[in-house]
């Protein structure tokens, strides 16, 4: 799973992709925080989003089994 954070640099804003072996990832660089927090709730949604699939689809393979 990837975790996402922001990091302030300067006068801007870094979104990081943070993933699970510790490779640090640039995603996107904005003016101000509050495009920055608007846009790593965005990321952190389709991220929950995919790991919701994924459950599901492990869910239905263990019933399928059975």
């Amino acid at each position: 799973m990837v975790a996402y954070a922001i990091v302030p640099r300067r006068r801007s804003y870094w979104i990081e992709a943070i993933h699970e072996d510790g490779e640090h990832r640039l995603v996107g660089c904005f003016s101000n925080e509050d495009a920055a927090v608007r846009r790593l709730q965005e990321l952190q949604l389709q991220q929950e989003a995919k790991e919701r699939r994924r459950v599901a689809q492990e869910a239905s393979r263990w019933c399928a089994l059975q």
